[in-house]
């Protein structure tokens, strides 16, 4: 499942990616001492230490290494009775918004019993008795809705061997994107509905009574009952369509052996376009009616990836058909249900005539991404959700790889080291972070952990390690994983295990110190006589004090494939660095000295003062890769912020960008900007800063101009807007005109001849410096389009406008009737991060809870929203007041992310504490002339 959605460019005022901290980290060296203590010295020694920790756990979450999850450590259902096959009917009424099912499940009874417990919510059951021997036994239902699930107590009791169940049960189709539930459309000015299935990670329970646990594998026969002008799909090609009267009856085949969350079954009004594969596979993408032609680039797509996923991984899909459905109501970008994807409109739908090149590259990487669990998640199942990044990590990475061969002149490397490590890199930089293998104990904790950490951080890392074991080794591994456990369930010692076989690697002992402890290390290098020195510890983007960092320096170390490159020795040379120090041997005459070249490395780099100033001509110079000034300055940016290096020295780097063309190398310093603009924009010299935007910005802003030119590359149509957009910001006067220029054009030409790239950076900039005109204006395009990604450029603008009384309308139309839920949240979003709106938000946020809970409370959409709450907060009492919310009304779904928001609040007010005279000193003597 594809949960992240498309990444919006890059805009101020942004919240504070990654926390700031206050004070330098100070060296994490120690020396011993050689003297000898006496009894009592050495007690008070002692004792002082323990206090010390003490001390320090009131302040501090330690790294811990993650011990191997046993199945007693997690809530589980007795393996009393397994099933092996399901039998499902289901008749969905989609006037009353109910359904009704009848199912038919063949069991193996363990041991004698004489009741059974499996998974339910939300259902109605009845009629339920189990035939053993050809002798019907009827059962008691009891229902405890809390634990969701279901106990059957039958007359007798069970014997040890085959049976089958037979039950009677109904349900309702919700609203609330989840199990089994309803989508609006409107056709032809009526409101019309369809209703789709989500069940990962554990909503097949409100479907149909289920086994609903990734490692109870079944195969299934799915049959709907549905009106005879509606089209019916599943997992599985039709086998059979029987009619009467009204209705028709369409049995679906067998699916092959899987989990409950892969099921499927789709019911509503659908157009498909088709093709077939290489090797016979029938490809289909289903869309609303009239919207097919919007499909063709996910089917193009679709239909060269399964074949070179076919060779990648040396097994073939082992399904019929693929189907793609575009859903109007989706919470997550998609879900690789098996044979039957499901997406959100904006994840399948490209317009060539409305449609960005994001957005095309969007769903290049989401049909590829859920393509790829076909086999990762799929074929190859986690045995339990601490694994989910089995899924997740891969599927991200290898959406990568397949986009790659589908478009290199994407440079999709490039965006990965930006897009997904970079995500990684700030949220494993937190505190609160988690480790890759998390253990999760109950059904409630499994929300929390389809975050960057288990998709960007796992595929990070499956990047570093293809990068050590070698391209070659690591694809075998692969395939012999994917071989040995087809059809079965596995965890990430077994995937060790396969690529150590085929590598020669202890890939376990390496790969533990990654998957296995919170965070990642800062590389802080010295320059010696004999090379470098080098030396890691936990990078931790919040402020440190001296005492913390004693403890940060006694935690656990990473195996570090460390390359270096320098002027004199450009191929890079491997150094394995395992302990806290290391050293690195280095040509004496090199001019600069790189470690992570082409930034496979999931790890930070701190060079002496010295070495900056060295790399700053290659920088000027574009000796360096792209993809290495693209790393040396966003591990400036989030050391400067961490206290790990002066923010003189981060800007002087910044600096050296200036003349830099490389469109993704822009994207960042864009980001980073717009990042100190969050940051700063309440100080005294915040107009100096904004006037060293303006020259950043200046060149590069008149390369790419205002309109596409013939032949340009897509990397700098997906630029433009981002540079266009922050110049404007800056305060550059004719870029605001332009804007107003065009957005009246647009309007006043039937909402003809603005190209779909610059809308959001027009809309915007009109709307930031505009009145209540221009939001009518604006907003009345959202009224005008049936485009999905038009609608959410719109409502994320209305939110960039100052007026307090129209942000509170922004808010109030984001939860109306108008704006389908899974979009509330780009309205909420943009005045959350709004200067001016950001307190509007938070109280909004407070007064609706109560709806916003029933509509997300249990889904990862909430999270979104109070992470956007710290995106302007800046002071303890507001992160004081965030917790103290939560404390009183609890969402498990977002704890963490109620944690790590109060901490970047907390960092970003101790950064300004410290550095904000810094920075203040450097922009009043460069750009005070």
């Amino acid at each position: 499942m594809r949960r992240g959605h498309q990444r919006v460019p890059v805009e101020p005022p942004q919240p504070s990616p990654s926390p700031a901290a206050p004070t330098p980290k100070p060296s994490s060296s120690s020396s011993s001492s050689s003297s000898s203590f006496s009894t009592r010295a050495c007690l008070h020694f002692v004792a002082s230490v323990f206090l010390l920790l003490l001390l320090v756990s009131l302040f501090i979450k330690p790294v811990e290494w993650v011990v191997m999850q046993s199945e007693e450590d997690h809530e589980m259902l007795p393996r009393t009775a397994v099933p092996h096959h399901y039998a499902v009917t289901l008749t969905p009424d989609l006037v009353k918004f109910t359904f009704a099912g009848e199912e038919r499940v063949e069991l193996d009874i363990k041991k004698p019993v004489n009741s059974i417990t499996l998974n339910a919510v939300d259902l109605v059951i009845r009629d339920v008795f189990i035939h053993q021997e050809a002798i019907p036994t009827r059962a008691a239902v009891s229902i405890v809705q809390k634990d969701e699930c279901a106990t059957f107590t039958f007359e007798k009791p069970l014997m040890v061997g085959p049976a089958t169940l037979h039950l009677r049960f109904d349900g309702s189709l919700n609203d609330q994107m989840k199990g089994f539930y309803r989508s609006k459309y409107v056709r032809d000015g009526r409101e019309l509905y369809l209703a789709t299935t989500q069940f990962e990670p554990t909503d097949a329970r409100r479907a149909l009574p289920c086994w609903d646990e990734p490692e109870i594998k079944a195969t299934f026969d799915v049959t709907l009952v549905v009106s005879k002008d509606l089209v019916a799909i599943s997992n599985m090609p039709i086998a059979e369509v029987i009619e009467d009267q009204d209705v028709k009856v369409v049995r679906f085949e067998t699916t092959p052996i899987m989990s409950t969350y892969l099921l499927a079954f789709i019911v509503g009004e659908f157009e498909f376009i088709e093709t077939h594969t290489t090797d016979g596979v029938k490809v289909r993408v289903y869309t609303g009616i009239g919207k097919t032609a919007q499909g063709e680039f996910a089917l193009d797509c679709a239909v060269k990836v399964l074949p070179f996923y076919k060779d990648y991984f040396g097994s073939s899909y082992p399904l019929p058909k693929i189907d793609l459905v575009a859903i109007p109501d989706f919470a997550a970008g998609a879900m690789e249900n098996w044979g039957c994807v499901t997406y959100r409109e904006s994840a399948l739908l490209f317009d060539p005539e409305h449609s960005s090149a994001v957005q095309k590259e969007w769903v290049a990487i989401v049909v590829a991404h859920e393509l790829a669990h076909q086999w990762f998640g799929n074929l190859v199942t986690m045995h339990w959700w601490s694994d989910l990044w089995l899924n997740e990590g891969f599927a991200t990475w290898c959406s990568y790889l397949a986009v790659d061969y589908l478009m290199p002149q994407w440079n999709m490397w490039d965006a990965f080291v930006f897009d997904d490590v970079g995500q990684a890199l700030l949220l494993d930089g937190m505190e609160n972070s988690h480790p890759i293998e998390v253990p999760v104990r109950v059904a409630a904790e499994i929300e929390g952990i389809f975050d960057a950490i288990s998709y960007s951080k796992g595929c990070a890392v499956i990047h570093m390690l293809e990068n050590f074991v070698g391209a070659e080794n690591f694809k075998k591994g692969l395939q012999v994983y994917l071989k040995r456990f087809e059809y079965r369930n596995a965890r990430t010692i077994d995937l060790w295990n396969a690529l150590s076989e085929q590598s020669g690697q202890d890939v376990s002992h390496m790969m533990d110190s990654w998957t296995r402890q919170t965070g990642y290390p800062v590389v802080t290098v010295e320059e010696g006589a004999k090379g470098l020195k080098v030396h890691q510890e936990r990078f931790v983007a919040s402020p440190l004090d001296a005492t913390k960092a004693r403890v940060l320096a006694g935690l656990p170390s990473w195996h570090i494939p460390i390359f270096v490159s320098s002027s004199v020795e450009p191929s890079p040379k491997l150094h394995l660095v395992t302990q806290r120090e290391g050293h690195v041997m280095c040509h004496a005459d090199a001019k600069w000295v790189l470690l992570n070249p082409d930034q496979h490395g999931f790890y930070r780099v701190r060079y002496p003062v010295s070495l900056y100033k060295r790399l700053m001509e290659p920088i000027r110079a574009h000796e360096l890769a792209a993809v290495d000034r693209l790393g040396l300055i966003r591990d400036a940016h989030a050391l400067a912020k961490g206290g790990y290096l002066s923010p003189d020295v981060h800007l002087d780097l910044l600096s050296a960008f200036i003349e830099e063309t490389d469109p993704t190398v822009w994207t960042f310093i864009c980001s980073a900007l717009s990042d100190l603009d969050a940051l700063l924009h309440n100080e005294a010299y915040y107009d100096h800063f904004r006037m060293f935007g303006r020259k950043l910005l200046s060149g590069i802003a008149e390369t790419v101009g205002w309109d596409a030119k013939d032949n340009e590359s897509h990397l700098v149509s997906k630029l433009r807007p981002i540079v266009i957009r922050l110049i404007g910001w800056f305060g550059d006067e004719a870029t605001t005109a332009e804007a107003k220029r065009r957005l009246d054009s647009f309007l006043g030409n039937n909402c003809q001849g603005l190209h779909p790239d610059m809308r959001a950076a027009v809309y915007r900039l009109v709307l930031a410096n505009g009145d209540a005109n221009d939001y009518a204006r604006v907003k009345s395009i959202f009224f005008l389009s049936d485009l999905n990604e038009e609608k959410t450029r719109v409502l994320s603008s209305l939110g960039r406008i100052n007026d307090p009384t129209l942000l509170v309308s922004t808010l109030d139309f984001s939860l109306s009737e108008d704006v389908r839920a899974q979009d509330t949240m780009y309205g909420f979003v943009n005045v959350a991060m709004n200067r001016k709106g950001t307190h509007l938000a938070w109280n909004w946020f407070k007064e609706n809870f109560g709806e916003l809970f029933r509509r997300y409370g249990q889904g990862f959409i909430i999270g979104r929203l109070v992470k956007a709450l710290g995106g302007q907060f800046r002071t303890e009492k507001e992160a004081q007041e965030i917790e103290a919310f939560f404390t009183d009304h609890p969402v498990p779904a977002a704890q963490r992310e109620v944690q790590l928001t109060c901490e970047a609040i907390r960092a970003a007010e101790a950064w300004l504490e410290k550095d904000r005279d810094v920075v203040g000193r450097w922009l009043d003597e460069h750009m005070n002339v």
